[in-house]
């Protein structure tokens, strides 16, 4: 009678995202709009994703997906609520963690959907 979680993957930069924020910042750029494409991610993701999908049953295998809540349609997030999201280039930082909880709580389907879903702003 055991359910397990299988947690997806979630974007994983090329650069230290801190970092990155940092110099953002200092130039004036909208922090919100800066993150990895939402296209990139599905590339770099999509080989596990298939794999993961094969096993998953909604059942006793649950799948809990952090891009439902990190990504938007077009955008996978570094930041988020006034919050850097990552501490290094692929781990979340508290206020990512913490972002991304209250979405994940409950476990999804095993059904991915057919577009992704939008995300928090």
């Amino acid at each position: 009678g055991k359910r397990v979680a299988v947690i997806y993957p979630w974007p994983e930069f090329s650069y230290s995202v801190p970092a990155h924020l940092a110099r953002s910042a200092l130039r004036g750029e909208n922090l919100t709009h800066l993150g990895m494409s939402r296209a990139a991610f599905d590339s770099q993701s999509s080989r596990i994703v298939t794999m993961l999908d094969r096993v998953v049953d909604g059942k006793r295998i649950l799948r809990a997906d952090p891009a439902r809540v990190l990504c938007r349609p077009s955008l996978c997030s570094e930041y988020a609520d006034g919050n850097v999201l990552y501490f290094d280039d692929d781990h979340l930082s508290a206020s990512g963690a913490r972002y991304l909880a209250p979405g994940e709580t409950q476990f999804r389907p095993a059904v991915r959907p057919a577009a992704p879903s939008v995300g928090r702003t």
